[in-house]
């Protein structure tokens, strides 16, 4: 994700890693804190190096369990201590989620999906961990963002190792087709923002 509060990973060593600031709601990583409830059991999906997980354990008193398919990070994400347990998965193949029998009040896929050959048959096999009146919070970046309609206009569409273009995207989603995605999985959208 990329984000104002995002470093940079040459800066910190860390791919996608960031700062949480809940106080600062454009930004995914808040606004998904914010539809958190106190004491929740949370599923993280795609976790990386675990400071959402991190935050949720500490701060709102969640129980967390991570998924990641990268090594590296769930080692950074199992030294907080923050996470009930870590799942090193490959979300691609099928089976990978049937270590997870909990049911969790929240999944959180936090740019996640973007990075999938098939994102819907990952949410399909999540449904069955979501508790009874549990919710997705889904955070997809959006293609038709105006730094990248900048970009265009001076024919520039650059990769980049983060953000919206990040060079390990294998698909790309507007504002409609986000919501539309969503909605073909068999979910339903309570509520839609941006930032």
């Amino acid at each position: 994700m990329s984000s104002p509060e995002s470093e940079s990973e040459s800066e910190s060593g860390i791919k996608y890693d960031t700062v949480i600031d809940v106080r600062v709601m454009d930004n995914s990583h808040s606004q998904m804190i914010d539809a958190i409830n106190f004491g929740s059991r949370v599923l993280d999906v795609g976790c990386a190096s675990g400071v959402m997980g991190a935050y949720l354990h500490r701060e709102m008193q969640c129980t967390v369990v991570g998924i990641d398919n990268d090594e590296k990070l769930l080692r950074i994400a199992k030294a907080s201590n923050a996470y009930e347990s870590l799942h090193h998965l490959d979300l691609e193949k099928a089976g990978a989620l049937d270590e997870i029998s909990e049911n969790f009040d929240y999944v959180l896929l936090g740019d996640i999906v973007e990075h999938l050959r098939h994102p819907t048959l990952l949410i399909e096999r999540l449904i069955p961990l979501v508790a009874v009146g549990g919710t997705f919070l889904i955070s997809i970046p959006n293609v038709t963002h105006g730094s990248i309609k900048l970009g265009l206009l001076l024919n520039q569409f650059e990769y980049a190792d983060e953000g919206i273009l990040d060079r390990t995207h294998l698909r790309f989603f507007t504002a409609a087709s986000a919501y539309d995605f969503v909605q073909n999985c068999g979910l339903e959208v309570t509520k839609f923002s941006r930032v």
